[in-house]
């Protein structure tokens, strides 16, 4: 044989053979393993297997220069057979790397599709937010360009405002105090049944904050038992009824100018009905009649509504039988019709269904009974 030429000797065959000095090659022929020698020493591994030369056929292989021995021992050269059949050991154990590596790779597979799918959600999640929240930054933007742009107008526009305020014909002054306005009003009168009342002047107090109810309304001036105003309690609060929940609003929305009219309007107002009780009657409060063309006088009276006096005509009119009887107070008499300005009222005798005028003169205060 050529110099260079490979001759395979199954591995199985060289096993216990010291091959230690030879320079051999491990390859795998017709599916068996098998060790591979030089040519030149074939005759020390055939010395060392205690086999002739003669006695080792060669088989050409599908390697170019590769020729696969086959030793006899007995003379007889035995067909190396090549079965393909593996170990059973070696078959198990390949079948368990393959279920172990099967296994693993499947739960390994289920992880990572799990979590990707969880990912894939967080990143569509996070991208509605991040649309979301660009268009609210958007929004923000343009209303704060807007706003930016309008300051200047709005500080004018403010100005204005506070200009009418001070102008306003009701309005005796008005000053802001930390968070609040204050405005303190000319004498407010009612008209109620075609009698003008002098209710006296008001200070209201604006809370910007919205607290207290908003607005606060106190009498400077004409306090008639504790109370500030037919309808305003002593505390200063105004049954504002159907305007109730309107003052917050404008409150919110800066609308002070607007707010002040409405509590000068409210001021001016006086109602009693089943459906709307004030806490005091207006006919507590002293009449007023004009004088000159727009200023108002206040007459005093001495009398009440429903409060009990004695009648004292003493027989001036002619007419004696009712001379010292106790009469109740009906109503005052409307300025034009007094007699040389004093006041006159209409009276009903106790326990009597009828009633007259009376002049302020002709009566007097009961005084106190003994019980």
């Amino acid at each position: 044989m050529k110099s260079g030429t490979i001759i395979a000797f199954p591995e199985r065959q060289l096993r216990g053979a010291n091959l230690a000095s030879i320079k051999t090659t491990r390859l795998k022929v017709n599916g068996a393993v098998c060790l591979g020698i030089p040519t030149a020493n074939l005759d020390e591994v055939c010395e060392m297997l205690g086999v002739k030369p003669a006695n080792v056929s060669k088989t050409k292989t599908d390697y170019q220069g590769v020729y696969l021995a086959q030793v006899s021992r007995n003379g007889k050269a035995p067909t190396i057979t090549t079965s393909k059949k593996s170990d059973p050991a070696i078959a198990m154990k390949k079948k368990y790397m393959e279920l172990c590596g099967y296994n693993r790779k499947a739960a390994q597979v289920k992880t990572l599709h799990s979590e990707v799918s969880k990912l894939e959600h967080v990143i569509e999640q996070c991208q509605q937010t991040l649309v979301a929240s660009l268009r609210k930054l958007d929004e923000k933007r343009r209303r704060f360009q807007i706003v930016q742009g309008t300051d200047e107008a709005s500080l004018v526009r403010f100005g204005d405002e506070f200009d009418q305020l001070v102008k306003h014909p009701d309005l005796e002054r008005i000053e802001v105090v930390g968070n609040k306005i204050v405005a303190e009003t000319k004498p407010i009168s009612i008209s109620y049944q075609k009698v003008a009342y002098d209710i006296g002047r008001f200070q209201i107090t604006i809370h910007a904050d919205g607290s207290n109810g908003g607005v606060r309304m106190v009498n400077l001036t004409r306090k008639v038992g504790g109370r500030n105003h037919p309808h305003i309690d002593s505390g200063g609060v105004p049954c504002l009824g159907n305007i109730q929940e309107v003052i917050p609003h404008m409150i919110a929305e800066h609308q002070y100018p607007a707010v002040v009219a409405v509590c000068i309007q409210y001021l001016k107002s006086y109602e009693n009905s089943d459906n709307y009780k004030p806490y005091r009657e207006i006919g507590y409060w002293p009449q007023a009649r004009k004088k000159g063309a727009n200023r108002m006088k206040t007459i005093k009276h001495k009398y009440r509504m429903g409060q009990v006096c004695v009648f004292t005509n003493r027989g001036v009119s002619g007419i004696t039988s009712n001379d010292g009887k106790r009469c109740k107070i009906v109503r005052l008499k409307p300025i034009e019709e007094w007699a040389q300005g004093e006041p006159e009222y209409v009276i009903n005798f106790l326990n009597e269904n009828h009633g007259f005028g009376a002049r302020e003169c002709k009566l007097k205060q009961e005084r106190s009974r003994a019980r």
